[in-house]
């Protein structure tokens, strides 16, 4: 019976966690992490930490990994880690950690159907390609985001759901057979930030993936040119050794077909000879140099007895003045031998706001969310955590990490943003309604403590 599957990079970020039993009382990828890192990785695909088995493979520079506390075949759950890779691969095209950011959704179903309450089903493609639902032609880093939002925001009343001012306008989501959108191009630039900050405040992991969606509602053969307002520098070039404060560097990225890469590579503009109707994911990139984050958050410890610890949660902005940090949520793992937590906001006319807490006793977390944050803001909240068992290093072991999750429209942490150089369709009449939006998601951001 396996008790938790998860899926880690080669910096140990975790791309996919699920816990099936419950049996496990804390996230032990980071337990699993730890070791191989204290060992350099001698300790084996194979090994056993205070009474927890762990078993991985290691696929495309990811680590499959399965925490079980029973002693099961080591061969059967390496044929099953194998099989899950397979399987990903089979639907997702590929098995690389971009395919697990972007296909979040269709690798939960996957694994839904692969591993039922920790024993495994069916591992054979065709017997679960009839129940899977997602298409994975259509994702892209944004899903993997509202997903996770999604699923945390299921449980709240709709008062405390702020309204959603991301979204384009309510042209943008017309079907393409309505007369009244003719003519209308909507460009997104959509970027999601994936950061481990440690013990110390350091950033151990920094990474930002980002997408160019075009939506368009034009008819006939348009030629179409969009251009970066920043100086754009790939990492592989000599030039990017020697470049300047203000440039943007990428690590890497991908175009879609009808853009021409050779324009790209020239002078760093995305042309189309004929835009499709429709919406149509043109780029694809990743920045790995360091990046502010919008909103970051301190997580302070005190043990106040044998019985009783505190957690300050304090959220800090970094944002200009024009714009706002929306949907900001907060959950934090805590030990199942918790009894109970009292909250206690730290913040200034906190009963004017909407904020939302709970301690899920089922999934062992805490999730604090508050109102969209300005510029230069700050917000705390107080958690005193009780527990009937006395306070051992084991509990304060089972404490966190703590995961934040945010929304910031009208900006990018790479500041990078885009313009329409030219739209035509050959003719002089030709002057289609041009509609731009850029907008930040956090996708992994881990604080430990």
């Amino acid at each position: 019976m396996i008790s938790q599957f998860y899926i880690l990079n080669v910096k140990g970020d975790t791309l996919f966690y699920k816990d099936y039993r419950g049996d496990i009382p804390h996230i032990t990828s980071d337990d699993y992490w730890h070791e191989m890192q204290s060992t350099k990785g001698k300790c084996g695909p194979i090994f056993n930490i205070d009474g927890v088995n762990f078993v991985s493979l290691f696929v495309n520079d990811l680590y499959f990994v399965v925490a079980t506390i029973f002693n099961g075949s080591p061969t059967y759950l390496l044929e099953l880690l194998s099989a899950i890779s397979r399987n990903i691969s089979d639907f997702c095209g590929s098995t690389s950690e971009l395919t697990v950011r972007e296909h979040y959704s269709l690798i939960l179903e996957l694994v839904d159907e692969v591993l039922n309450f920790g024993h495994a089903q069916t591992t054979s493609t065709d017997d679960i390609k009839p129940f899977v639902k997602s298409d994975s032609s259509d994702k892209s880093s944004k899903s993997s985001v509202v997903g996770a939002l999604s699923k945390l925001r299921s449980f709240l009343p709709p008062s405390l759901l702020y309204a959603d001012d991301t979204t384009s306008s309510e042209t943008a989501q017309k079907s393409i057979t309505d007369e009244s959108n003719v003519n209308n191009v909507f460009l997104d630039l959509l970027e999601t930030i994936h950061v481990t900050i440690g013990k110390a405040r350091e950033i151990i992991t920094s990474e930002v993936t980002g997408c160019v969606n075009l939506k368009s509602y034009c008819k006939g053969v348009i030629a179409t040119k969009l251009s970066f307002l920043q100086h754009i520098l790939m990492a592989d070039t000599t030039q990017a050794a020697h470049a300047l404060p203000h440039s943007v560097i990428l690590d890497d990225a991908s175009f879609h077909s009808i853009v021409d890469a050779d324009a790209f590579e020239k002078d760093k503009s995305l042309r189309i000879s004929s835009l499709p109707i429709g919406e149509t994911q043109l780029m694809q990139y990743r920045i790995s140099k360091k990046v502010t984050l919008p909103l970051s958050l301190v997580v302070s410890y005190n043990e106040i007895n044998p019985h009783r610890v505190e957690l300050l949660l304090k959220l800090i902005t970094d944002i200009p003045a024009d714009v706002a940090c929306t949907k900001i949520c907060v959950k934090v793992k805590v030990p199942a031998s918790v009894s109970g937590v009292n909250f206690v906001s730290q913040s200034e006319e906190s009963s004017k706001r909407k904020e939302m807490t709970e301690y899920s006793l089922g999934d062992h977390e805490v999730v604090w969310m508050t109102d969209p944050m300005e510029k230069d803001e700050e917000r705390g909240m107080l958690l005193r955590i009780s527990t009937d068992d006395t306070i051992t290093p084991l509990f304060r072991k089972q404490m966190g990490p703590a995961v934040l999750f945010f929304e910031v429209p009208n900006y990018t942490p790479s500041t990078l943003s885009m313009q329409f150089d030219s739209i035509s369709d050959g003719s002089r009449s030709f002057n289609p309604s041009r509609w731009i939006r850029r907008m930040t998601f956090s996708g992994s951001c881990v604080f430990r403590f």
